[in-house]
């Protein structure tokens, strides 16, 4: 669980700074703030002002924190894997987004097309 949330918070950051540069990194950091807020691991979600509430089934750390609990406490195996398999589709898509801007990036630059006129 720790590695496939480390692995999946490496692939938000690396998609946020490879699209948007430094802004990308202000950006994960608001992220990062926003999760820590809204991930019902310091204290119960329903002390968080509702419209914060919004982003706890959007953000990772939220399934992070479930699967950590899952893992440590409830010893429910398939709670803790639906946990960690959402974490893993949070994973792959922003891998998948890199790889789509890279190879858009790739094509635009080395495009070998000629225009006609």
């Amino acid at each position: 669980t720790a590695i496939i949330t480390s692995y999946t918070f490496i692939a938000i950051v690396q998609m946020l700074v490879s699209i948007m540069s430094d802004a990308g990194r202000f950006v994960a950091i608001l992220v990062l703030i926003l999760q820590l807020t809204t991930s019902a691991g310091t204290f119960p979600l329903e002390l968080i002002p509702a419209p914060l509430q919004i982003f706890n089934k959007v953000l990772p750390m939220t399934y992070s924190v479930q699967a950590f609990k899952g893992a440590i406490s409830t010893g429910d195996i398939s709670f803790l894997w639906t946990n960690n398999g959402i974490l893993i589709g949070f994973m792959i898509a922003c891998l998948a987004i890199t790889f789509g801007y890279f190879a858009l990036l790739f094509n635009r630059r080395y495009s070998t097309g000629t225009v006609e006129a």
